[in-house]
């Protein structure tokens, strides 16, 4: 199909499209009503949840997200009378804390 023959057909159809919406005026503006109202509404939610995500992030950060405390193992948990033997855990020096943040250090 030659290139004139296309464009013609293109402009058919064009006239046919720009026929049918003057003549359906109450349709075409409900229908571009419609779409403009979809696209507000996905702009909204999308706008909201980012806005949830970085109200989150925030209050986890305020709460120590990023950072951890290393205590000693003094909380057990016993059930029934399953007795363990208890065992005597070192005490982490100040040293051996710093080596672990130097190694984890973000």
């Amino acid at each position: 199909m030659n290139l004139v023959k296309r464009i013609g057909i293109f402009k058919d159809n064009l006239k046919i499209a720009v026929r049918a919406i003057r003549s359906n005026k109450v349709r075409a503006v409900l229908t571009m009503c419609i779409i403009a109202f979809g696209i507000m509404a996905l702009v909204g939610i999308l706008t909201a949840i980012d806005a949830i995500k970085s109200s989150l992030t925030s209050q986890f950060t305020l709460m120590g997200a990023n950072s951890f405390t290393i205590t000693s193992r003094g909380m057990n948990i016993q059930a029934g009378n399953d007795r363990q033997r208890m065992r005597n855990h070192s005490t982490i020096t100040y040293r051996q804390a710093m080596e672990f943040r130097k190694t984890f250090n973000e």
